[in-house]
């Protein structure tokens, strides 16, 4: 169980750098006047997968 724990940990981090990057090139859009809606909902998705595999890490951390 920890070893799925820490794979679980590990996409949890993963996720959040990329959800990092998509609002990073949202907000260079803004600056742009571009298109910044579409990454920002792609970051929302990645923050919100994220949070739910950490989630999943803790629960099989204390199993």
């Amino acid at each position: 169980m920890k070893t799925l724990s820490s794979i679980f940990f590990s996409a949890a981090i993963v996720f959040f750098f990329v959800s990092l990057v998509f609002f990073e090139i949202g907000t260079r859009k803004l600056r742009k006047a571009g298109n910044p809606k579409l990454y920002d909902k792609r970051g929302i998705r990645f923050l919100l997968l994220s949070i739910i595999l950490a989630g999943v890490s803790l629960v099989l951390a204390f199993i």
